[in-house]
């Protein structure tokens, strides 16, 4: 999992895109991966962040109590 994680900041956002595809598949605990997933939400690519949003909304309301912080940063 942890390899999954640095790879969400590949340069090349196939890559990426896999990275978070098969965090998905494994289903890791949130606790886990939770900081790595809301922090690559910054992607610049459309197709990673949209993968990234997919993936945070299938573990349900886990991740809702992040998700609002991350929210209320400056960090766009």
């Amino acid at each position: 999992v942890s390899s999954l994680m640095a790879t969400l900041h590949d340069p090349d956002a196939g890559v990426r895109r896999a990275a978070a595809q098969t965090l998905g598949t494994l289903a890791p605990p949130w606790w886990a991966v939770s900081d790595g997933l809301i922090d690559a939400l910054g992607d610049v690519d459309e197709l990673v962040r949209t993968t990234l949003v997919e993936q945070i909304a299938a573990r349900g309301e886990t991740p809702v109590p992040q998700l609002v912080v991350a929210l209320d940063s400056p960090v766009v």
